[in-house]
């Protein structure tokens, strides 16, 4: 490998047990591809289902030593499984010296403690980004315990170096993230279900992240609840909005009273209010994994109306909006619909980028929103607007 800087990938065609190979490209980029094979059951030398056997033994450790300037390794499927590798490889992997990067998509972030493991870290790499991102639709309930005690082990290790975390919201150590300081994060990402606890509100729970320039919250309501604020009613007069220096935010699901969009800093550039998961979303896909494996119910969908979002926009501050370049806004629609699409072309002069995702009453209104939306900014130069029929829950 002549390049100064390296990189793994591992992608997966099929969700099996499978063998790899090793090659390298022109780019100095190394990649293991795995053949598509029919499932199986679990070899006897693996030991247990949910280990994924790739990164068993020492074949695939001495790979790795071999790329002394490896500083991002990425681990990808396409399809949600419920195997992944184990923590004896983990703890290998992010000690390598050089490590800077390390992704994680759609496998289980080390699903079981193996009864000869010992959960530790042994010289954890100064990581600068850690995003371990599942698929929505899994249940995760199977492997919540082992995932967040690894993911505790290694964020308390790490969180002093990280810029980039993004994490499944379910065995995300909440308690944890909120109790240590995180002096160079910059952007964080949380996707799944909203947990139950702990259950203070977020403008607290993530005050530890003072410089935060990118915050996604795409965090599904659990059913039989409803939308919560981030920044509640009740708290002191002299709570702070922790992210002063915010310039990018998604809040899915929002609360129609969130005080926090009141206390929107000046140097906001997006915003982003969609559903999670969007309600557009074709039913088939929360039936099945990959034809065999169940999905968990539909989830209830909590869809804003048109005239809370406009009550959510109404709320930011004069010097947020007029310094906001892109929007996008997820609901629908109502009578006073046309009253919000008047109001973005007043409160948001800079908007460059305004995406809808709307949704129709069953008596259907012929809403000109292409016409309110052109009108609502000469800056404007990409609008993105998804107009569906309005699904009952």
């Amino acid at each position: 490998m002549g390049e100064a800087r390296q990189k793994l990938t591992y992608s997966w065609v099929e969700t099996s047990y499978s063998e790899g190979r090793l090659y390298g490209t022109n780019n100095g980029s190394d990649n293991l591809t795995f053949p598509s094979l029919q499932p199986c059951e679990k070899p006897s030398y693996v030991p247990h289902l949910y280990v994924c056997r790739v990164f068993l033994g020492p074949v695939i450790q001495r790979v790795l030593k071999h790329m002394p300037s490896l500083t991002k390794l990425s681990l990808r499927t396409n399809r949600g499984v419920v195997h992944g590798p184990y923590w004896t490889f983990l703890n290998f992997a992010l000690s390598l010296p050089r490590l800077r990067e390390f992704e994680m998509i759609g496998l289980t972030f080390c699903p079981v403690v193996l009864p000869t493991e010992s959960l530790q870290l042994e010289s954890g790499a100064p990581l600068t980004a850690f995003r371990y991102e599942a698929f929505l639709t899994r249940d995760r309930a199977y492997a919540r315990a082992a995932e967040k005690d690894a993911l505790a082990v290694v964020l308390e290790k790490i969180h002093h170096s990280l810029v980039t975390l993004a994490l499944p919201s379910e065995p995300a150590p909440i308690h944890l993230m909120s109790g240590i300081s995180w002096p160079n994060l910059r952007e964080l990402k949380l996707r799944g279900m909203r947990w139950a606890e702990p259950r203070t509100p977020l403008v607290l729970l993530f005050a530890t992240m003072p410089h935060l320039r990118s915050l996604v919250l795409e965090l599904v309501v659990p059913d039989d609840t409803s939308p919560e604020a981030l920044w509640p009613r009740g708290l002191p007069r002299d709570t702070q909005f922790p992210w002063p220096e915010l310039e990018e935010l998604t809040v899915a699901n929002p609360h129609p009273d969130d005080k926090l969009f009141a206390h929107l800093p000046e140097s906001l550039r997006m915003l982003a209010l969609p559903a999670c998961p969007r309600k557009c979303v074709q039913p088939w896909l929360w039936r099945y994994e990959d034809g065999r494996h169940w999905f968990p119910r539909p989830p209830t969908f909590h869809l804003p109306s048109a005239s809370d979002v406009l009550g959510i926009l109404e709320r930011c501050p004069a010097a947020s909006r007029s310094r906001l370049t892109r929007l996008e806004m997820e609901y629908g629609a109502d009578e006073g619909e046309g009253d919000l699409l008047r109001y973005l072309g007043i409160a948001f002069p800079n908007i460059t980028s305004l995406t809808f995702y709307r949704y129709r009453r069953s008596e259907e209104l012929v809403v000109p929103v292409v016409r309110f939306a052109v009108r609502s900014s000469d800056r404007l130069s990409v609008m993105l607007t998804r107009d569906l029929s309005h699904w009952q829950s």
